[in-house]
């Protein structure tokens, strides 16, 4: 979960919602994933918050430029080994505001997390968790109207977005072999969003109207149990009751002001796995199959997985091979939308669909460098498209207000491969070296021709390095860099002579995202100096995100004063300098 992630706001999602300091191991698949995973094409992240401490308590407080952090842990004293983990976190980037985009105005956030462990004798463990959070930001009408260059300089805007989950898990052990795990879970989150524009009369109207909730139930369950020496089965479903409350108005296709979508009501989604992992001498092999419906019009998948790792000696060195058939619902809004006339025109989308194909070679440098090397390719089908256009649902971004029809005959393709040099932390080294180079196409029914999707950026490298240092028994500097260079953004030619005519940017999409910026640089730098005493543990720290200030490319917008189109690029540049002590 991130703070901020429908919006443009800190690159939209740039701020997690989650600390560090409460994960446990977790698992990011990015490709040909098990059958257990569902509702997701390129990836899922699967996070684990882990317990706290069951022996002593722990405090934290944390003070800086950007907000304040509170976390607490320790024994919950309801039975042996049960504990509780807390952490509040509140934003103070008012005190940023001079250096944040336009549309950032008036920015904050607050985020909460919590988990209780209660292990009991006879009915498993059970744990109780939750995660929150509320984000404000919005623009207001540039005073100076010398200043009024462009239609944000004539808009007030607010938007707020909230998102909260509670769930409750059961581990229970009914053999030596096998155990249940199941969970129920609620969550809410909605967006807020409502957009005012100046006219030539200086009279402010409405723009746009977003009032969006989403209220889900979630029963998941599964079986795992060792049915032989070497064959493992995890065998479960899930349930998810989708409620949505829609309410969306916007002025389109030079209409009046008016409804996009008004909806309340409930849908479900059903997703029921079995998956084996048989395990030989050298060689591991996961066979599984998933089968998900979507009851609001009953289209369904049905979807086989495969994934085998081979240990070609006893240095570690492996090859691995994975295939799987994915399939990912719209944002539910989609099927609401309504045309000119007040007809719902997607209702009966099916779910769109790829086959993922991906080979794996690792390799043990040493004991603690690694390399890893991934060729993949994505064949993607069903995507929803716009007939008789190149408009494709796969390259939108935070586009809520449409009332297009879209129907299920666009294909993509994603081919690349990906490269991994890793180093475990040792005498207070680690770094980790990413390199990826693909390409992304999609083309519709009514074009034969293959476009770059918005995200084809052909190649982005990563390099994260870091290292500690060591002063006497109690005191450690620590510094640690990130660096991220990519291919540039995709953007469609400007058809230059409609944008004046309609005082709008207009794009020619009769080649979309033949276009790409430069590749950029993006860095981030963090610098820690902790020293411990009897009975505290104290660090000062700086935080800069986007060291190497980069200018974000935003698009192109209309120049209402020059009646031009330029180019919108912004830099965020955030240094936070904070205190923290624990005891």
């Amino acid at each position: 979960p991130n703070h901020f992630a429908n919006l443009s706001v800190f690159g939209g999602g740039g701020l997690t919602a989650l600390s560090s300091n409460l994960l446990d191991n977790s698992d990011f698949l990015t490709g040909a994933f098990p059958a257990q995973y569902s509702n997701a094409l390129s990836g899922v992240f699967d996070l684990r918050m882990r317990d706290g401490n069951s022996s002593e308590f722990e405090h934290s407080f944390e003070v800086g430029v950007i907000g304040i952090d509170l976390a607490s842990e320790g024994p919950l004293g309801i039975s042996e080994n049960s504990s509780y983990l807390v952490n509040y976190r509140y934003s103070t980037l008012g005190l940023l505001e001079p250096l944040l985009p336009e549309d950032a105005q008036g920015t904050n956030y607050q985020d909460f997390a919590l988990k209780f462990k209660i292990p009991t004798n006879f009915a498993g463990n059970f744990s109780v968790w939750g995660i929150g959070l509320i984000d404000n930001s919005g623009q207001s009408i540039e005073a100076d109207t010398s200043l009024r260059m462009y239609y944000q300089d004539i808009e007030q805007e607010k938007v707020r977005q909230y998102m909260g989950t509670i769930g409750i898990n059961n581990r229970f052990i009914f053999s030596n072999t096998g155990y249940v795990n199941s969970s129920i879970l609620m969550s809410k989150d909605g967006i807020d969003l409502f957009s005012e524009r100046l006219d030539s009369f200086n009279v402010v109207n409405p723009e746009r109207k977003l009032e969006n909730s989403y209220t889900n139930y979630t029963f998941k369950s599964y079986i795992s149990e060792k049915l032989a020496e070497s064959h493992l089965n995890r065998t479960g479903l899930t349930y998810q009751s989708l409620g949505y409350n829609l309410n969306m108005k916007a002025i389109l296709n030079n209409s009046k002001y008016g409804n996009i979508a008004i909806e309340n009501g409930r849908t479900s989604l059903v997703s029921v796995f079995s998956n084996s992992k048989l395990t030989f001498e050298n060689l591991n092999l996961n066979i599984g199959l998933n089968y998900s419906r979507f009851s609001l019009n009953g289209n369904s998948s049905i979807e086989p997985r495969v994934g085998a790792n081979y240990t070609l000696n006893q240095n570690g060195d492996e090859l691995s091979f994975g295939y799987g058939l994915h399939s990912r619902l719209e944002p539910i809004n989609i099927y609401f939308s309504r045309n000119d006339e007040g007809a719902l025109v997607n209702q009966n989308l099916d779910l769109t669909k790829s086959h993922h194909f991906v080979l794996g070679y690792k390799f043990k440098i040493s004991e603690n460098i690694v390399f890893k090397i991934e060729p993949y390719y994505q064949s993607l089908y069903d995507i929803p498209v716009i007939e008789d256009s190149t408009y494709a649902l796969i390259n939108l971004q935070n586009n809520w207000f449409t009332n297009d029809a879209f129907v299920n005959n666009g294909k993509g393709r994603n081919v690349g491969v990906d490269f991994t040099l890793e180093k475990y932390i040792d005498n207070g080294l680690y770094y980790l070296i990413t390199a990826s180079i693909f390409d992304s196409k999609y083309k519709t029914e009514s074009n034969r021709n293959w476009f770059n999707t918005r995200f084809n950026n052909n190649f982005l490298f990563n390099a994260l390095i870091g290292k500690e240092f060591y002063f006497g028994e109690s005191s450690t500097l620590g510094i640690n860099a990130r660096a991220s260079l990519q291919g540039g953004d995709r953007f469609s030619n400007i058809d230059s002579e409609n944008s004046i005519r309609n005082q709008e940017v207009v794009y020619d999409e009769s080649n979309p995202f033949s276009n790409i910026t430069d590749p950029y640089l993006v860095s981030h730098i963090t610098i820690n100096y902790k020293w411990n005493t009897e009975s505290t543990s104290q660090q000062l720290s700086l935080k800069v995100i986007n060291a190497s200030m980069y200018e974000e490319f935003y698009g192109y917008r209309y120049n209402i004063k020059n009646m031009t189109v330029d180019e919108f690029r912004e830099a965020l540049v955030i240094a936070n300098l904070s205190y923290k002590i624990s005891f």
